[in-house]
């Protein structure tokens, strides 16, 4: 599972969350970006790659690196890493499917 930006911006493949780096030499300490969203493989990349069954329980885990997100700091507007999974409040994560923008 990928997340994309509901909007396109400026590029119409869209923008989706990436680890910084490069497939498994992603620099799993320099956290996560929103990047140019593509499948060149023909699939999702492993730099990439959510689990799906993780993210219904509010984890956004990522299984080749086993990781997940977390927040930096509980404040609004932080910085998003990538830790090992633990019960931390900070990488418990809610997802909507709210379709709204302004």
């Amino acid at each position: 599972m990928e997340f994309q930006l509901i909007g396109k911006l400026d590029e119409p493949r869209g923008y989706c969350i990436d680890i910084r780096g490069h497939k498994e030499s992603a620099k799993l300490d320099r956290g996560l970006r929103a990047h140019t969203c593509y499948s060149y493989q023909g699939q999702i990349g492993i730099d990439q790659a959510f689990d799906k069954a993780s993210v219904k329980l509010g984890k956004y885990y990522i299984p080749y690196f086993n990781v997940c997100m977390s927040a930096k700091e509980l404040i609004k507007g932080t910085t998003l890493v990538l830790r090992e999974c633990t019960n931390d409040i900070k990488q418990n994560f809610t997802y909507t499917l709210n379709k709204t923008h302004g």
